[in-house]
């Protein structure tokens, strides 16, 4: 996300959006004509692409658009909502895709993304782009930051464990993400019923974030 939403500060907010989600829309169409492990990594390419392109573009334009309103005091709850809102729709995509894919094919599901993503694409050309909001002359360069951000973490035993959490839990997280769904098929379970768990847990996901900033 760093280094994306140093982008989205040279290139502008909407110009890296679009970016992102026409990765997204190249992403499903690659994904939607494979015909081989090395087709589907290539899709997989441009699908991490929009990822990290789309996260960093979206939480930079968020913050701009309160700025502009005077409102920027509430981004924590606004980006939640956001994100909480993302985490409904790919609940409803997970619970739907397990259905669809187990009647249909996986490839079904990819022609679905081409429409939402296309779709997402066109809306993307109507926003508006808003100032960017500058912050002091006197920032520490991105060097000092982490050292600054490194020496917190380091003066308390609480920072320690909790980093040392995160990154265990978001390693397994990725793996899990990437091949749960396929060890659970290959054992034999219906594609519908990963889906329902699919739902649950991204739904899960969904009321963390919309109650995050009630506790700081």
């Amino acid at each position: 996300d760093i280094p994306t939403g140093v982008l989205a500060d040279k290139w502008g907010r909407k110009t890296l959006l679009t970016l992102g989600i026409s990765s997204l829309f190249l992403s499903s169409l690659i994904y939607g004509i494979s015909n081989s492990p090395k087709s589907y990594i290539f899709g997989t390419v441009f699908f991490g692409l929009a990822l990290a392109t789309i996260n960093g573009a979206i939480q930079a334009l968020t913050y701009d658009s309160l700025k502009e309103q005077d409102n920027h005091k509430t981004y924590s709850q606004t980006y939640g909502r956001l994100q909480a809102a993302f985490a409904i729709g790919a609940g409803i995509a997970l619970f739907s895709g397990g259905f669809l894919a187990q009647h249909f094919g996986f490839r079904f599901n990819f022609r679905l993304a081409l429409v939402s993503s296309g779709v997402a694409l066109l809306m993307s050309f109507l926003l508006t782009e808003p100032s960017q909001h500058k912050f002091g002359a006197n920032k520490p360069s991105l060097k000092i930051a982490v050292k600054t951000s490194l020496s917190t973490i380091r003066t308390s035993s609480v920072l320690i464990a909790v980093a040392v959490l995160l990154l265990v839990v978001r390693t397994f997280q990725w793996m899990s993400d990437s091949y749960s769904q396929l060890v659970f098929n290959k054992f034999g379970i219906a594609l519908s019923w990963i889906g329902v768990l699919s739902f649950l847990a991204v739904g899960g996901g969904a009321v963390g974030r919309l109650l995050a900033h009630r506790f700081h």
